[in-house]
């Protein structure tokens, strides 16, 4: 099967990039219509390409995409079979998901337009659903490969949201067996449709909910991220399904920082702390503490906003309605004062 191609990315990757050189050269070199004296130049003009010319380079020259793409699948699988061997796969099943990996692209592919562009409903439990996608996730969550040891962690806003709720001792997607072993490997970064899958595996992951408290850990309130599109409607749904009231608290992480150990948590008050097991901040309510967040942005001096980078952003990608987690109060104004401290929450009606 051919559909799983990796034409990973050269940027940041030395490895890939000398590839690309190598693979570039030694084409140029076979054909017969470049003059001797010009192939010195043209290898030599390869060697001097930057990453974004490589790139281009490789586009143009369908035998050395082929090349470089069939080099580059063939490491892939060598490390696909090892890594999930580590998971106590035999080579027979191993063999299975590999092929579900590459249908599983291929139907995506299917799914997305040329344009790149998704339907508008897609992902799991739709009408553009991708069926060995689902297919993996279901198996990997009866092996036991999404377990979240009780601790079970939602999150967005960049993956050091993730390392910081991991550091207080809460299960991500990413730090249960599979996410971890995918996140160390990039798969993704081999083929863009293949990132798809994350949507499928958050959704087992959420179905496991039932049998603990949820943190949410929130550096924006995007709703078109993951957490908001795909996790927390699934969340209500396992309760309604199941017929069980899951307690869900909401942590609001603020700083720009892609070290985990930068970011601060936002306490009711408006202060920013420390978070450590067993001495954290957190919001009952995900309106309550979208707002909070707000309130704490927007009140901030010029001089403290300097020191926020990218607030503006995080507030462009989050808007406050209480229609959007199914939370009715009196009216929106409440709310804000609530957020504020001004109310006790026994105004929620």
């Amino acid at each position: 099967m051919n559909h799983f191609q990796a034409v990973p990315r050269l940027k940041d990757n030395a490895y890939q990039i000398a590839l690309a050189r190598i693979i570039l050269i030694s084409s140029a070199s076979s054909q017969i219509t470049i003059p001797q004296s010009e192939l010195a130049t043209s290898q030599a003009r390869i060697a001097s390409m930057s990453t974004g010319e490589l790139e281009t380079a490789l586009e143009a020259n369908p035998d050395a995409r082929r090349e470089h793409s069939k080099i580059n699948t063939s490491r892939l699988r060598s490390k696909f079979f090892q890594d999930f061997k580590e998971l106590g796969f035999d080579d027979l099943r191993i063999q299975i998901f590999w092929g579900l990996f590459q249908l599983g692209v291929k139907e995506q592919r299917k799914i997305t337009d040329p344009q790149g562009f998704l339907p508008a409903k897609t992902g799991p439990g739709t009408k553009f659903s991708n069926r060995k996608f689902a297919t993996i996730a279901q198996t990997c969550a009866s092996a036991g490969l999404l377990s979240n040891n009780n601790k079970l962690a939602l999150w967005s806003g960049g993956y050091a949201v993730s390392e910081y709720a991991q550091n207080l001792g809460y299960t991500c997607l990413e730090s249960t067996q599979l996410g971890a072993l995918l996140e160390r490997g990039k798969y993704y970064h081999h083929e863009k449709d293949l990132f798809r899958l994350w949507n499928y595996l958050s959704d087992e992951f959420v179905k496991q909910a039932s049998e603990s408290d949820v943190h949410v850990f929130c550096r924006n309130f995007d709703r078109t991220s993951v957490l908001l599109r795909v996790e927390i409607p699934r969340l209500q749904k396992v309760m309604r399904e199941k017929g069980k009231q899951i307690r869900i608290f909401w942590h609001v992480v603020v700083g720009a920082s892609s070290n985990p150990h930068d970011l601060r948590a936002l306490r009711k008050d408006g202060t920013l702390m420390k978070e450590q097991a067993g001495n954290e901040s957190f919001f009952d309510n995900p309106v309550l503490a979208e707002l909070s967040m707000r309130h704490f942005y927007l009140n901030l001096t010029k001089e403290e906003r300097a020191k926020h980078e990218k607030w503006e952003q995080i507030l462009s990608a989050s808007y406050c309605s209480p229609n959007d987690y199914r939370v009715k109060f009196r009216s929106l104004k409440d709310v804000a004062f609530k957020a504020m401290g001004c109310f006790s929450t026994s105004d929620e009606t």
